[in-house]
């Protein structure tokens, strides 16, 4: 599998809907089925928000499990087919929409059978204590499971504002069943989506490593720093070493900073102050 390169085109999705027969029902009910946590669920969340006019590109736990990164929501082998691994990350299924989208998002949701948060201040999804950034708005699944909004100045700031043109014709985004990517590997995550007319839309490797590196500096008073130190980390050796990286496509500083992080060639206070200072040098 290699995602070094992507041909500069639309993406054109599959017209057959023979793997996606369980989805389509649930989404013409209006009523998700949570029952179990896996891409159908997923993809029948990006419908209803692409159906509704909202941009939206899949992001955080569930996101990495795509490229073959361990992570909160792995499904995987096992005698029951979901594995959660006992982290002290939220566990949650996470879409990125524009900002001025988001109360859209959140009511496109209402209603089909997510959970209100009933108590806000308890609640781990945004608490102040989570050492990753807090969603904009979030639903319950469970106790423990959350359907979460980001926005776009909150994740991927860097790149152009989100529309539904973008996605499909972006060399930032690719499709979650993306021949390129992983296939389901024992505790490495779910791997690539099967092909389905439900899009989900992801952000490339190199531009979802953009949005950690640049996260490591911006967050309001380095409070989601270790946590993006670790997601860097965490890409360089799962999604870098499975071959899926292009390290020349990344953005000039972020490399300087990845590549100084990955072959040790300073010490991390002097790798972030590094990369402090290049930001600093212009408004980007």
């Amino acid at each position: 599998m290699d995602l070094k390169s992507r041909p500069e085109y639309c993406i054109i999705l599959p017209k057959s809907k023979d793997t996606a027969t369980a989805t389509l029902s649930a989404m013409g009910n209006y009523n998700l089925n949570t029952a179990v946590i896996d891409e159908n669920l997923v993809a029948a969340i990006s419908h209803i928000l692409l159906g509704n006019n909202i941009p939206c590109a899949l992001w955080g736990n569930y996101l990495l499990t795509i490229y073959g990164v361990p992570s909160i929501v792995d499904v995987s082998f096992s005698p029951t087919g979901l594995i959660k691994a006992a982290t002290n990350i939220v566990q949650s299924i996470d879409f990125v929409v524009p900002d001025n989208l988001v109360a859209a998002a959140e009511s496109s949701l209402q209603n089909k059978g997510l959970g209100h948060c009933s108590d806000p201040e308890a609640c781990t999804a945004v608490a102040e204590t989570r050492t990753s950034p807090a969603p904009a708005a979030h639903f319950h699944i469970d106790s423990e499971m959350t359907v979460s909004i980001y926005t776009q100045s909150s994740t991927l700031w860097f790149l152009p504002g989100l529309s539904l043109k973008q996605l499909s014709c972006s060399p930032d985004f690719i499709l979650a069943s993306d021949s390129r990517l992983p296939p389901p590997r024992p505790g490495r995550g779910h791997g690539a989506f099967h092909s389905s007319p439900f899009p989900v839309y992801i952000p490339t490797a190199h531009r979802l490593l953009e949005a950690f590196v640049r996260l490591v500096i911006s967050s309001l008073k380095g409070q989601h720093k270790c946590f993006a130190i670790s997601m860097v980390t965490y890409i360089g050796e799962y999604v870098d070493g499975d071959g899926l990286l292009d390290e020349t496509r990344v953005e000039s500083r972020c490399r300087e900073f990845y590549s100084g992080l990955k072959n040790g060639r300073k010490p991390m206070r002097s790798l972030i102050r590094d990369l402090e200072a290049s930001f600093s040098e212009s408004s980007d």
